[in-house]
């Protein structure tokens, strides 16, 4: 069974305006990875959205990915808006730190969230975020190198105590 079992645009009417209403019913079997014809239309369908101006609207159809666990097609549509909208450059960065972090692939998060921060992205954010990921890599592999990459980045960070806890362990 494919990842995306249907996706389609259906255009209503409001009393407003018209907008375009994204449906998409997401699927995924365990270890499935997403196909590249199902990475097409996530990226189509933020495209469409994008260039009749929704900048706003695709931004939710990918947060509304990453909040139903479908990471994948998430890390596509961010990547999509990001490439699309260089000024949400560090917001979808950020976004597809988390969607990366709920992969259980915490180098690559902290990979993105420290790629937002020099984008632009709000600081104490980033600095729970990659603490979060530090903590999380330290738990799962016993190795500091995340918790070292936060005290580089991060020297007076909210979480710096902790973190150094972490790596204190090692030593």
């Amino acid at each position: 069974m494919g990842l995306l079992n249907w996706f389609k645009k259906d255009q209503t009417e409001t009393a407003e305006k018209d907008h375009y209403a994204v449906y998409a019913q997401l699927s995924k079997d365990a270890g499935q990875e997403m196909t590249e014809e199902e990475g097409r239309l996530v990226r189509e369908q933020v495209l469409v959205l994008l260039k009749d101006g929704s900048i706003n609207k695709a931004m939710n159809f990918a947060c509304k990915l990453l909040m139903d666990a479908q990471y994948e097609p998430c890390i596509v549509a961010f990547e999509a808006i990001a490439k699309g909208v260089p000024s949400k450059q560090g917001t979808c960065e950020n976004q597809i730190g988390a969607a990366y972090y709920f992969l259980e692939k915490y180098t690559k998060a902290v990979e993105y969230y420290l790629s937002a921060l020099e984008h632009g992205f709000d600081r104490s954010m980033l600095d729970f975020n990659v603490a979060e990921a530090a903590e999380a890599y330290y738990k799962e592999t016993d190795h500091v190198l995340l918790a070292e990459l936060y005290t580089q980045h991060f020297p007076q960070g909210e979480f710096i105590k902790a973190i150094q806890t972490i790596i204190e362990r090692k030593q």
